[in-house]
């Protein structure tokens, strides 16, 4: 009877326990997640190492969270801080580039996380994307088109010298490149002197890039080389555009290697990059041109252009000719006395293509009956980045009536667009 007994008060006690009757045993609730509404959000150690150990695999996950412990104890938004945050981005990096990453959606909560504990979301506010929290997938999704690179990948590597490319590595669209030196060096302006370079292609345009940087402010001294993998021997009146600057100085990419180097990223689809041999071939008289014209250029590259900050789209633009005007014309003066105020002229492309930096402009002058005169100064300009060309010593030897006149125009690197030759409006040189 007693066991008997004994046997019911151990099976009310199971039944209880298993009912949920008595003390309540409660199951490791899942971790709080620390979600970002802006930059004022605040840096959260403990989630940044939830996410680590979420992202990365052993071993390199152990690796990780010892640099997120001597990134916790490092001073709030310190150069020491900054450094371990780009520590982590490198290794992310790596594995990316391994095809060895974790989810992309936890590495782009993870970037953002960092960002949010190296950069003072008040004096530093301009280190932050534009957007944020920032959708690094992407960049992070190794079977997609995107970029994402820590340069230097540490602070210890002063010889680093390789372009950033979109993927695949093996035919990229875009890419940046120095046009000098090493990363350490050109970033030497900055504090550390690293920077994340990330992008992504356009949706809506297949010939256009999105570069960006981490911070959002860095600067690049030398400019860097923003490329597309245009040939500019076949796009001969092509110019690389930034979607918020406008048109930029031609110049050579060859980090995009003629013939792998891919035009459009429309030519990476759901089948693969085992058509992209056969699309290419196909695609080639149009897109590439004659492959003579590859063989025989002195630098077979894309079509490039230099920027000291990447933060914005990047694109071809055709500039079939370019129009110059005078918008602050000579003034009447004195024999050999400098025509002030000073002379300018404005770039500006068809099309509505805005201004056209690097266009070199030589002027010369004529009388009322368009017979040469000479014409004292620096006679030769080229235009800046707001297509601007301004002569400031221009003086004349003779008096009389007078015009000035362009003599000889044309777009650096590219002498297939026609610019116009406009002359001044009349002014006089009165004697002495």
């Amino acid at each position: 009877m007693r066991q008997g007994l004994a046997s019911s008060v151990v099976l009310i006690m199971a039944v209880a326990a298993s009912s949920g009757c008595g003390e309540k045993q409660e199951a490791p609730s899942a971790p709080e997640f620390h979600t970002i509404t802006g930059i004022s959000s605040g840096c959260d150690f403990t989630h940044v190492s939830q996410l680590a150990n979420s992202y990365f695999s052993p071993p390199r996950q152990q690796v990780v969270k010892d640099i997120v412990t001597a990134m916790s104890g490092a001073a709030s938004f310190s150069t020491a801080a900054k450094g371990l945050g780009f520590d982590i981005m490198a290794h992310i990096d790596t594995v990316v580039t391994n095809n060895a990453a974790g989810t992309p959606s936890v590495g782009s909560d993870l970037v953002n996380h960092l960002i949010l504990c190296m950069y003072n979301p008040t004096s530093e506010a301009a280190a932050y994307p534009v957007t944020f929290p920032e959708d690094f997938t992407i960049p992070l999704t190794p079977a997609a088109h995107g970029a994402f690179k820590v340069k230097p990948p540490s602070s210890a590597n002063t010889t680093d010298a390789a372009p950033v490319l979109s993927r695949p590595v093996t035919a990229p669209f875009s890419g940046v490149g120095l046009s000098s030196g090493t990363w350490s060096s050109t970033l030497s302006g900055n504090t550390p002197a690293r920077v994340l370079v990330y992008g992504s292609p356009v949706s809506s345009s297949p010939t256009s890039y999105d570069w960006k940087t981490v911070p959002h402010n860095s600067s690049f001294s030398p400019p860097v080389i923003v490329g597309i993998c245009i040939d500019p021997n076949s796009a001969t009146t092509s110019l690389l555009n930034d979607e918020h600057v406008g048109l930029l100085p031609f110049t050579d990419a060859p980090f995009l290697v003629p013939g792998t180097c891919s035009p459009s990223t429309a030519l990476f689809d759901a089948d693969g990059p085992a058509m992209f041999a056969q699309r290419l071939l196909r695609m080639g008289a149009s897109l590439f041109g004659p492959r003579a014209l590859w063989a025989a250029a002195l630098n077979p590259g894309g079509l490039g252009g230099t920027k000291s900050g990447i933060r914005t789209q990047f694109g071809p633009k055709v500039v079939a000719n370019v129009t110059l005007t005078f918008t602050q014309q000579p003034t009447s003066t004195t024999v050999n006395v400098v025509i002030t105020p000073a002379v300018k002229i404005l770039a500006t492309g068809s099309d509505g293509t805005g201004p056209v930096p690097n266009v070199t402009i030589t002027l010369g002058a004529v009388n009322n009956n368009g017979a040469t005169l000479v014409l004292n100064g620096t006679t030769t300009q080229t235009t800046d980045a707001n297509g601007v060309a301004t002569y400031g010593n221009l003086s004349e030897n003779k008096s009389g009536g007078s015009r000035l006149i362009v003599i000889n125009a044309t777009v650096g690197g590219r002498p297939a667009i026609t610019v116009s030759k406009p002359a001044s409006a009349k002014f006089n040189i009165a004697p002495k």
